[in-house]
């Protein structure tokens, strides 16, 4: 029981006040993390299988709150389409509306593929709640396992930024590992240009 409380906390549900400057709060979202569900067996302390359950008392939990919104901050999968393919109708049965934020685990599939079936507008984009802005950024913008076509920027940069720190012996010289970059860069820019970036963002 105590093992499975503890792997439980590793897709912690929040259901995040924002306060306004009476201290009352304006809206409610939720927030799930690092669900990383795949049909393969444990491996250490990963009980991949067991993310469906747990996804489902979480869908369940946040369907009781009244809440703006719900995001899921990436890794909803440990990989494999077909492993999407089954958490995403479990994930979907949460009524708030759904935002993800793409992790490095996620890219299981092509990014156009994976745009589609998660319903994103892009790898980066933003929405509103009242006063407020919220931009979603992507991550392995820059990088060698973000999926980007042979020849493009986003790969090559990927490729000499590894480099680069496999040769300082860096510890975060990981091919998993990305970075923002310029695409991503100006879709915060976009959202909050710094000479007016005054909002709630």
């Amino acid at each position: 029981m105590l093992r499975y409380s503890k792997t439980f906390l590793a897709i912690l549900i929040l259901a995040l006040p924002i306060w306004g400057e009476d201290k009352q709060s304006l809206f409610s979202f939720g927030v799930i993390a690092d669900i990383q569900y795949a049909d393969q067996d444990t491996h250490g302390l990963r009980h991949y299988r067991e993310s469906m359950e747990k996804l489902q008392e979480c869908s369940a939990a946040l369907n009781a709150k009244k809440l703006a919104f719900v995001i899921q901050l990436g890794d909803l999968v440990d990989g494999g389409i077909d492993n999407l393919d089954r958490i995403l109708p479990v994930f979907d049965q949460i009524r708030a509306p759904k935002y993800h934020v793409l992790g490095n685990h996620d890219f299981c599939a092509e990014r156009s593929v994976l745009l589609k079936r998660l319903n994103m507008p892009a790898a980066y984009y933003q929405f509103s709640e009242p006063g407020w802005r919220f931009a979603v950024l992507d991550g392995m913008n820059v990088s060698v396992a973000g999926r980007w076509p042979q020849g493009s920027d986003n790969l090559r940069n990927g490729r000499r930024i590894l480099a680069d720190l496999k040769r300082e012996h860096a510890p975060n010289a990981q091919i998993w590992n990305g970075a923002i970059g310029e695409d991503s860069g100006s879709g915060w820019q976009s959202c909050c240009p710094m000479p007016m970036c005054k909002r709630n963002v």
